[in-house]
C-alpha cells in the first residue's frame, strides 16, 4: 500500500498573446466550460487600428494591381499589332503589373497578421474542464511578460493517479502491472 494523489489530466494557465484590458470576464471559479468557449474578451485598440490600416493599404494596393493588370493586358493585346506598341512599353507595364502583384500579397500578408492578433482579444477555452482560478478583473491591463496566469483551468472528467514508488520496488513492476486504488474520502 502507498499513498497517491489524483492530479486532473490536464492543467493549463491561459496568458494573453497580446498586451490589452480586460473588457469582459465571462467566467468565475468553478466554472465548468466547453472547449472554444468564450472566456473572456479583451480591449486593444491599437491592434483594432492597426487591423483597419493594414486594409485600407491592402485595398489601396489591390486597387492599383487591377489598373496595372488591365493595363499590361491592354498593351498586351494592342502589342498583336506589329508596331503599335514600343516593346520597352509592354515590358514596363508587366514590371508594373508584377511589382502591384507582389506589393498587394505583401499586404494581403499584413492584413492577415493584424487579423490573427485581432483573434488573440478573444480568450477561449482549450479544453472541456472546470475554472479553478480567475486572476483578473474587468478593466485589468494583462499581456506583457504577465508572471500571474488570467485564468486556470483543468481537466477533470478524467485523472491522472500519481504514485511514489520506492526504487527498490519499482523494477518489479512491468507496464501491464494491474493496480487498483481506494479514495479515503469516497469508500467503495
Amino acid at each position: 500500500n502507498l499513498p497517491g494523489e489524483l492530479h486532473p489530466f490536464e492543467h493549463t494557465d491561459l496568458y494573453p498573446k497580446v498586451k490589452g484590458f480586460v473588457k469582459r470576464i465571462l467566467v468565475d471559479r468553478g466554472t465548468r466550460v466547453k472547449k472554444g468557449q468564450l472566456l473572456a474578451v479583451l480591449e486593444a485598440p491599437e491592434v483594432s487600428q492597426k487591423y483597419l490600416s493594414e486594409k485600407s493599404s491592402e485595398n489601396k494596393l489591390y486597387e492599383d494591381y487591377l489598373y496595372s493588370r488591365q493595363s499590361y493586358e491592354r498593351f498586351k493585346k494592342a502589342a498583336l499589332k506589329a508596331g503599335s506598341v514600343a516593346e520597352i512599353e509592354l515590358d514596363k507595364a508587366r514590371s508594373k503589373f508584377k511589382s502591384d502583384s507582389a506589393a498587394y500579397a505583401s499586404a494581403k500578408a499584413n492584413t492577415g497578421v493584424s487579423a490573427q492578433q485581432k483573434q488573440y482579444l478573444r480568450i477561449t477555452a482549450p479544453f472541456d474542464g472546470i475554472i479553478v482560478d480567475k486572476n483578473v478583473s474587468n478593466g485589468a491591463l494583462v499581456g506583457d511578460n504577465s508572471q500571474v496566469p488570467m485564468i486556470t483551468i483543468v481537466q477533470t472528467n478524467q485523472l491522472r493517479l500519481t504514485v511514489a514508488i520506492p526504487e527498490k520496488h519499482s523494477q518489479s513492476l512491468s507496464e501491464h502491472t494491474p493496480v487498483s486504488f481506494t479514495v479515503s474520502n469516497l469508500p467503495g
